[in-house]
């Protein structure tokens, strides 16, 4: 097939729909080639084959009108009815394949005519990630910006902002030691460059000064950081530059603001070595001017949306770095718990979620996030799979899997997250919770942080309540609902010891696999009974797994939707000690409760008798008063929390 194209004529817009005024913009890193009978189509996504001799002289010909420069109706008159069919067929193609994008002539007309032409690589590039690029392109041009602070970053900055487009950068005049004038204080965009006087001007200011507004830049040895920044008004749960200094600081990578402000304040330039060349400066002004490009926009995510980006001055390289709101930056919130997930404890590998650990995996972030890392590559992967991961308080949290690493080491980010919970500040006193059969209660909110303020005291040490974190509300409500329950009938039975002893599992359950595994060490089960949760169908059982390893008594209780599975739970946890290679090593259980021997907890008289498997069990019957949990940390990692307690 050929066919001969003509420069398209404008088209009568009055007569044509929506659909015919759009123009097409094909993605600008779009590679195509002959290919057997067809047009082979490559970008940085996915790539695909279009089948049909003559596809590709005819792909040829169109492919420069493409540019958002024609529109559907006058491109379809250049071609004629007799070639249209099958040029309307690759473009279908090549929209659904995110090769093509139709933008609607409402959006070009928001910029006009001279701006198309003279930023239609911008308009071009926008295209790529949004239906609206001229729209986006608008905003980004008139959104107004605010500098503080002159110097080869300033000047590289400005002049980027300006070759793309953006025509309202002011300097805000730091020479006065007065007051802060409005525009400052209401200025949307306020960029703090690492000038002395741009950080003395700051440190004067600060307090009069939305966080969320401030974008400042920090020097940190060889490294220029860009802490986060709100880009639009609905980011109240994003971390600011405040959150950022507490990472770094906390984690020994950055000193004390304060002492930056204090040499400021003498006149003392911020930037020292690589970091304060002009080469080092006017490619972050390129990096920074990008980020401005993305975050006004929208089209794209900007990294300072939801964390920081730190540039080495020796080796040129850029590291994105993932940050979280303070866990004191705001008070958490309760409300309604969801009904908790349904059990579905199969002890088989049905119960692995390895899809799930590419969310989990996200949280974890060497300097910055709550995980830093796992110092687990060097361990024994069998017979259990074991995870350590590390924190940046310095300390290692453990968590073992029956079935793979992904498993394990979720479990493990997922109790870190729970410990970090625990520390955040309650919104008063008493929360109010609601029991799954409708009674309402208000609960001391110690009771459920724990590590916060409201637990100065020390308090409530041990409680009958737990705090649970997972991906979702319902599996974050399980997850409580069970912790608490297990720490309802431990405590009981410390002051009223009632377990029983319970024999060995039959052939070929997990449990006779972990019996194997134990090895030479005494494996045994004590069984606490089970609480029925009043308003759902839960019947919680719990168990404790006991196993003599040198000279050592390893324990741990677990929570499960059967004896069985409470119990191999249980005893997952105890074996893999042996695992850590660690002698110091201790399951949650026992950091929790260290003077407990569970053995004491068996009822007197009961203590030679082993209960035969699968024997019936004492069940109590409880209220537990639950609710979810809010707090802007927990909305920027994305993640669920739920806290429960037990209160009979």
């Amino acid at each position: 097939m050929s066919a001969t194209i003509v420069t398209p004529a404008p088209a009568r817009r009055e007569t044509l729909g929506a659909a015919d005024r759009a123009r097409p913009f094909l993605r600008r890193d779009t590679f195509y080639a002959e290919a057997d009978d067809g047009v082979q189509f490559a970008s940085s996504g996915p790539a695909f084959h279009l089948s049909g001799r003559g596809s590709f002289p005819v792909f040829e010909r169109i492919a420069p009108f493409l540019d958002g420069q024609v529109s559907r109706a006058e491109l379809r008159a250049a071609l004629g009815p007799a070639h249209w069919p099958v040029v309307e067929r690759i473009l279908g193609h090549l929209a659904e394949r995110g090769f093509l994008r139709w933008i609607a002539q409402e959006d070009v007309d928001t910029v006009g005519e001279d701006d198309r032409a003279t930023y239609a690589e911008q308009i071009a590039f926008l295209a790529q990630y949004t239906d609206t690029p001229h729209a986006s392109f608008a905003t980004f041009r008139d959104e107004p910006l605010s500098l503080v602070g002159q110097c080869p970053l300033g000047d590289a900055l400005a002049q980027n902002l300006a070759a793309n487009g953006h025509r309202d950068l002011t300097v805000v005049d730091t020479s006065g030691a007065g007051p802060l004038s409005d525009d400052a204080r209401h200025a949307a965009h306020l960029l703090i460059l690492p000038t002395a006087e741009a950080y003395a001007w700051f440190a004067r200011h600060r307090g009069q000064l939305d966080p969320a507004r401030c974008l400042l830049v920090l020097p940190v040895g060889d490294r220029l950081w860009v802490l986060p920044h709100a880009w639009r008004a609905d980011t109240r749960s994003a971390p600011d530059w405040k959150d950022a200094v507490i990472a770094l600081e906390a984690a020994g990578v950055a000193p004390a603001l304060e002492t930056l402000f204090a040499a400021a304040e003498e006149g003392l330039t911020p930037l020292q070595g690589r970091a304060a060349s002009v080469q080092v400066q006017r490619m972050l002004g390129a990096l920074l001017s990008y980020e401005i490009f993305k975050g006004l926009t929208g089209a794209l995510a900007p990294e300072t949306e939801a964390g920081a980006i730190s540039l080495d001055a020796t080796t040129g390289e850029t590291v994105a770095h993932r940050i979280l709101p303070s866990t004191q930056r705001s008070r958490v919130m309760s409300a309604p718990a969801s009904s908790p997930t349904e059990p579905t404890t199969s002890l088989t590998p049905d119960d692995s979620r390895p899809d799930d650990y590419g969310r989990w995996e996200r949280l974890v972030g060497s300097l910055t996030m709550p995980v830093t890392g796992f110092a687990d590559e060097h361990l024994v992967q069998l017979p259990l799979k074991v995870a350590v991961a590390t924190t940046g308080e310095g300390s290692a949290v453990r968590a073992p899997s029956l079935w793979t690493l992904a498993d394990a080491r979720s479990e493990a980010i997922a109790r870190v997250y729970e410990t970090l919970v625990a520390s955040l500040e309650p919104s008063g006193p008493l929360l109010p919770f609601t029991s799954f059969d409708g009674e309402r209660a208000e609960i001391d909110a110690a009771r459920i942080f724990r590590r916060s303020r409201a637990n100065a005291a020390g308090r409530y040490e041990r409680s009958a309540a737990a705090i649970g974190v997972a991906l979702t509300e319902g599996d974050a409500t399980l997850r409580a609902v069970w912790k608490a329950a297990t720490e309802h009938l431990l405590l009981q039975h410390v002051s009223e010891p009632a377990g029983a002893v319970v024999a060995a599992a039959p052939e070929g359950t997990v449990s006779t696999f972990l019996a194997d595994v134990a090895g030479t060490g005494d494996l045994g089960y004590i069984a606490l009974g089970s609480l029925a949760v009043a308003g759902t169908a839960l019947e919680i059982h719990v168990v404790i797994a006991t196993l003599a390893a040198d000279d050592r008594l390893l324990w741990h209780v677990a929570a499960g939707d059967s004896a069985a599975a409470a119990a191999a739970a249980a005893a997952t946890e105890v074996i893999a000690l042996v695992q850590y290679d660690d002698a110091r090593a201790t399951t949650p259980s026992m950091e929790i409760w260290p003077g407990i021997d569970p053995r004491a907890l068996v009822a007197a008289g009961a203590a030679g008798a082993a209960r035969a498997a699968g024997a019936a069990e004492t069940t109590t019957r409880a209220r537990v008063f639950a609710a979810s949990l809010r707090a802007p940390v927990l909305t920027a990692a994305d993640l669920h929390a739920a806290a429960a307690v037990v209160l009979g």
